[in-house]
């Protein structure tokens, strides 16, 4: 059982810029510090939570946004340091990584996270600090939102920012988090944790922090995924379990033994689509303006991302038949190619994509390129959601009616892009999303995770405290008005 250590204690434990040039794998190389179990990791935390409880959550915001734009700042070396490694690494094109990075100086700005706590904690964040009232009808009940604790993260490696969209809401929400790495994304979170320290923050009261005094609340470890003491071991020390993975990953975590009371927030497989309503096929400006939208969400993160869709189900009727949508989309596929390279193609899904051309290419039609940078498979007959073969194969499926999608739809649908007006797109909504889908958003946005929008069916920052209460009258006062036994 061998815990490595990436980033303890404030500090990151092997050399960044050594990565550029020996850019390795294999984690024993990097000298990490190793221990075979958490005991000490543990303690360290529990003490740790003391300081960030006591902390202002708008001191906490304001050292997080400060750490957003350095992320923001093209000339950050630390940013510098990242694309290079990256870019050796070579999963990712330049253009993606940059995305990522203003990802998450956006994810990490002062109104986004003023925003998002605000929303999943009924409208104020200030019920992190103290107790408040938030009935208007029992002036004198008192809630307050206190941390869970001990916060422990198991990370995916689907997209490059898993881990800050983890550490995210557990962080403003004054929890300490020891958070297990992916074996595919070792390197950039751990940089990330480093960077706080580059930042200071001067309070309205003049009190200075730095942002030290959070990194000092998180680790970053990794261990073989496979160890199931490993795994148990973290899950004993966690007072709230975040797991993201596939659905072999997720079952073992939620089998794992766990404390009492220890809860669990799960981000599992998810698969997502987009239908496009025949009002927006009237013309073939209409048509290519929702092409270039459905483009965009596509190709961003390659389709490695629970929000990316697979399928789009285009509505006949319109002026515009499918199939020239589809043709449509393949232009804009190759713009967005031009702008944002694919790099995710490798030896072991590019056969796939090529058979899959072939297939279509016989009994429909297949739109793409010399290269496998992306594939655009149109047919009139198929109406069942194909296997996910990733790195940006759309396929384009003509329908009927938006409608005969709904019964494809469970709890295992994350995202639905829907380009539909009127009525409709209310009664589609409600009708999707009481059949599982989580989300139900416009096309060209299926990405975006804005402000006072839940996230897997809950609104996350709430899952990440204790809801407690307190009364804000005296013994005395509670007694004429309360005790009714005394009549």
């Amino acid at each position: 059982m061998k815990f490595y250590h990436l980033f303890s204690h404030n500090k990151l434990h092997y050399n960044p810029d050594s990565l550029v040039a020996y850019y390795t794998e294999n984690v024993e190389k990097l000298g990490l510090p190793v221990t075979e179990n958490l005991d000490a990791v543990r303690d360290y935390l529990l003490a740790a939570q003391k300081v960030i409880h006591d902390m202002a959550v708008d001191d906490i915001i304001g050292l997080m946004s400060g750490v957003g734009a350095l992320w923001s700042n093209k000339e950050y070396p630390r940013r510098k340091l990242m694309i290079e490694i990256m870019m050796k690494k070579g999963n990712y094109s330049r253009e993606m990584v940059e995305l990522a990075l203003k990802y998450v100086g956006g994810m990490f700005s002062e109104e986004n996270l003023k925003g998002i706590s605000d929303a999943d904690l009924g409208g104020s964040r200030y019920i992190l600090d103290r107790f408040i009232n938030i009935y208007k009808d029992n002036p004198n009940m008192l809630v307050h939102a206190q941390p869970k604790g001990i916060v422990g993260h198991w990370l995916a490696g689907n997209t490059i920012v898993a881990g800050q969209i983890s550490l995210m809401r557990s962080m403003v929400t004054k929890n300490t988090n020891i958070i297990k790495v992916s074996a595919r994304e070792k390197y950039f979170f751990p940089i990330f944790l480093e960077s706080f320290k580059d930042v200071t923050y001067r309070n309205e009261q003049g009190i200075v922090f730095n942002g030290g005094i959070l990194s000092d609340t998180v680790f970053a470890i990794y261990f073989d995924s496979k160890d199931k003491e490993c795994n148990r071991e973290l899950s004993l020390i966690s007072d709230l379990r975040v797991a993201r993975g596939g659905r072999e990953a997720i079952s073992a975590i939620l089998n794992m033994e766990k404390n009492y009371g220890t809860e669990d927030v799960i981000y599992g497989p998810k698969y997502s689509f987009m239908v496009i309503g025949k009002e927006y096929l009237d013309s073939e400006e209409s048509c290519r303006d929702i092409a270039q939208k459905a483009a965009a969400d596509f190709s961003i993160w390659d389709q490695y991302a629970c929000t990316s869709p697979h399928v789009a189900f285009v509505e006949k009727g319109g002026n515009v038949a499918p199939v020239r949508f589809a043709e449509m989309l393949g232009e804009y596929m190759q713009k967005v190619q031009d702008i944002l390279p694919n790099s995710s193609v490798t030896t072991d899904n590019s056969p796939s994509i090529v058979n899959n051309r072939i297939e279509y290419d016989f009994l429909d039609r297949a739109i793409y390129p010399d290269s496998t940078a992306w594939t655009v498979c149109y047919s009139e007959n198929k109406k069942e959601m194909p296997k996910p073969l990733f790195s940006r194969v759309a396929h384009v499926f003509a329908i009927e009616d938006i409608f005969e999608t709904l019964p494809q739809i469970d709890k295992y649908k994350q995202s639905v892009g829907a380009a539909i007006k009127g009525e409709r797109r209310s009664r589609f909504a409600e009708e999707c999303t009481l059949r599982g889908a989580e989300r139900c958003v416009p096309v060209g946005l299926m990405h975006t995770m804005p402000a006072g929008s839940p996230w897997d069916g809950f609104f996350n920052c709430s899952r990440m405290v204790r809801w407690v209460s307190c009364y804000g009258k005296d013994e005395e006062q509670l007694k004429e008005d309360h005790l009714l036994w005394q009549v």
